[in-house]
């Protein structure tokens, strides 16, 4: 089985000439897609968890995740929630950097789409990071560790109506 991720794909436009994401973005704009369940789910499951441990060494990270997907009928459903904590940083020095994390993030995205014509979803995106880090993360810390708090809570919406019946309209609305 390959590895299946959250993210699907990802779509970079250049320069403000962006007609799909708004002009105002000078450097431009990088979109993420986000799986949907069928996007997850071998061929004929409706179904699926997926758990994730995972170590690494240098800050003694431990991260710990949680996936559950499904589609039944025309609703599709994923949701995910991981945590990461880790500590000092070991430099290639020998040196240790000052730090603490956990990091904890959360997702979950609802899909109805009862025909070929019409299909909405609604989305949400969370990250909450409590950290003590250094204030120079490249290399000695010249001053006092930096705490801080970050929080980023993210709505969005997808809603798609193509009639058959008239093929002039092809309406796509994403609020977030």
């Amino acid at each position: 089985s390959s590895v299946r991720l959250l993210l699907v794909g990802v779509e970079v436009v250049k320069g403000p000439a962006s007609a799909l994401y708004g002009s105002g973005a000078l450097g431009g704009v990088m979109a993420f897609r986000t799986a949907n369940a069928s996007d997850l789910l071998d061929p004929g499951m409706s179904a699926g968890v997926r758990a994730t441990l995972g170590y690494q060494g240098v800050d003694d990270e431990f991260l710990r995740g949680l996936t559950g997907f499904t589609h039944q009928g025309d609703f599709d459903i994923v949701a995910n929630i991981a945590e990461r904590t880790s500590g000092d940083i070991m430099l290639g020095s020998g040196f240790d950097l000052q730090s603490d994390d956990d990091v904890v993030t959360g997702f979950a995205k609802f899909g109805y789409s009862p025909s070929e014509e019409f299909s909405a979803q609604i989305s949400y995106q969370g990250f909450r990071n409590d950290s003590v880090e250094p204030d120079n993360g490249q290399g000695v810390s010249t001053g006092s560790p930096v705490d801080k708090t970050v929080k980023m809570d993210q709505f969005a919406g997808h809603f798609t109506w193509k009639p058959s019946a008239a093929s002039f309209i092809n309406m796509n609305f994403v609020p977030y």
